[in-house]
């Protein structure tokens, strides 16, 4: 009852004490697990899933929470065994070919990569992330003109869609076409106005173009939103630890 109402803390504890009790259960590991995961509190869920794949190593839904997990954990390659162990289990499983695709694309395994991201495609025609990550490895390939196909599909579905405009951006830069480099990064800071990358390439644009004002304006821009990231990276490492003492084994988690 306390987790259908967003109420996490008290989830948890109760989550808590039905395992004092029934230790054994995975389905009661990986409710907690969902717990930890909404709280972003990555370990704690990686933890309470890892435990739920021990305990009953046969459920999809088990190793699919443990690789999101560990895929909020940076941890690409573990994610991506976790993801393989659902396709095993349940090729069918939603979305499994786009999940493997993807943590093989924060491998830089853009092959193989490309290879999930078809798949699921030929199962979920017009699936948006996978061809926006299509567009992302041809563009990083510099296939470009295939690149443009993908990102446009995405566009033609998802006008404001954050990655596809980059990577659309990003393209027009390798192909020296400025003009229409500064349309797409700015349409990203219209949609998202912190996102510093989008504002950095402006930025080197401009610079580029030789319009001294604005390549400055820009780049102060850009410096404004790194301070600002990088305050928001402190307090997601702050919270993460606060999360470590609060619902970790430490005694003063306990107290």
């Amino acid at each position: 009852m306390a987790s259908e109402r967003g109420d996490r803390e008290n989830a948890i504890i109760e989550f808590h004490h039905a395992l004092d009790r029934a230790p054994q259960r995975a389905d009661l590991h990986y409710l907690l697990g969902q717990e930890y995961f909404q709280l972003n509190y990555w370990q704690g869920a990686v933890s309470a899933y890892r435990r739920s794949t021990e305990l009953d190593s046969g459920k999809p839904l088990y190793h699919a929470g443990l690789g999101e997990a560990l895929l909020a954990l940076h941890d690409y390659e573990a994610a991506t065994k976790a993801f393989e162990t659902v396709a095993q289990l349940d090729s069918n499983f939603w979305d499994i070919n786009y999940l493997i695709g993807y943590g093989y694309r924060n491998q830089l395994k853009f092959e193989i990569a490309r290879k999930y991201f078809e798949r699921q495609l030929s199962i979920t025609p017009g699936h948006i992330e996978s061809l926006a990550n299509l567009g992302f490895i041809s563009v990083e390939q510099n296939r470009l003109v295939e690149g443009e196909k993908y990102l446009q599909q995405v566009l033609t579905a998802e006008p404001d869609h954050l990655t596809a405009n980059f990577d659309l951006g990003r393209m027009w830069s390798k192909l020296g076409r400025d003009d229409r480099t500064i349309v797409a990064f700015s349409h990203v800071l219209m949609v998202s106005p912190d996102f510093a990358a989008a504002q950095l390439q402006l930025a080197l644009c401009y610079s580029r173009l030789q319009k001294t004002a604005e390549a400055q304006a820009a780049l102060a821009e850009f410096k404004k939103l790194e301070e600002l990231d990088k305050q928001m990276r402190r307090d997601r490492l702050n919270l993460e630890r606060a999360r470590e003492v609060q619902y970790g084994n430490s005694p003063e988690g306990k107290n």
